[in-house]
């Protein structure tokens, strides 16, 4: 896995803001898309625990690592990280879709089947999967919180030179997905659909941004003693 998240983090692309209307999660080029299709199978049974404790272990920087393979680690950990955030992109704009399909049911008519009339099928089946969990162990904030923080903190530790901003960067446009759905939610009354616990969240959230304020300190430090 650590060859395909290194190919990933070579031809990843920006993802756009959440939205659980298809297409939810717009990648381009075909190739990204492919790359993460395969990785997403392996975090799937009947490998998804192994699959999923080795992606945590390739988040942090080797220890043994040198500087003709920092850039690498570098890579191996932002293709990790950038997989982590697709997954949970997945189960936040399912319960995104969740709630589109509260409202629209709370407002419209239903039809004989029980559904609202203009619910389109692709975000019905995006609400099925939230209302059924399905995927949603991948985002579990305490956990997810915890090997976050580990990694964030060893990167700051680690000797790597500014390029390991990258996996900052990456970890904070996770948190930035995770905030946004939290914001729509509070608009949506607060509805949090099955599993979610705001607390949880919410602390996972703090941590990680606690323990990257310890980086900007270190940036502070070498400003200050180049003007001494």
């Amino acid at each position: 896995m650590s060859l395909l998240f290194r190919v990933l983090a070579a031809i990843m692309s920006p993802l756009a803001a959440l939205s659980p209307l298809p297409p939810a999660m717009p990648i381009d080029p075909p190739t990204e898309l492919r790359f993460i299709q395969t990785i997403a199978a392996f975090l799937k049974d009947p490998y998804s625990i192994t699959s999923v404790t080795l992606l945590r272990q390739l988040l942090l920087p080797s220890p043994s690592s040198t500087n003709i393979d920092l850039a690498t680690h570098i890579a191996t950990s932002l293709g990790a990280l950038h997989t982590l955030r697709v997954q949970i992109r997945h189960v936040l704009e399912d319960r995104m879709a969740m709630r589109v399909v509260q409202r629209d049911t709370a407002a419209s008519a239903k039809t004989h089947a029980g559904m609202p009339g203009d619910v389109d099928a692709p975000l019905l089946g995006r609400a099925q999967r939230a209302w059924g969990k399905g995927g949603a162990d991948i985002w579990d904030a305490r956990k997810v919180g915890v090997f976050l923080v580990r990694a964030v903190r060893a990167w700051t530790a680690s000797l790597a030179p500014t390029e390991k901003e990258r996996v900052f960067k990456e970890v904070a446009t996770l948190l930035k997905d995770v905030l946004q759905e939290m914001d729509e939610r509070v608009e949506d009354g607060g509805k949090t659909g099955n599993g979610f616990n705001d607390y949880d969240t919410a602390a996972a959230v703090g941590r990680v941004l606690f323990e990257m304020t310890d980086y900007v300190k270190t940036l502070k430090c070498v400003f200050f003693l180049l003007f001494l």
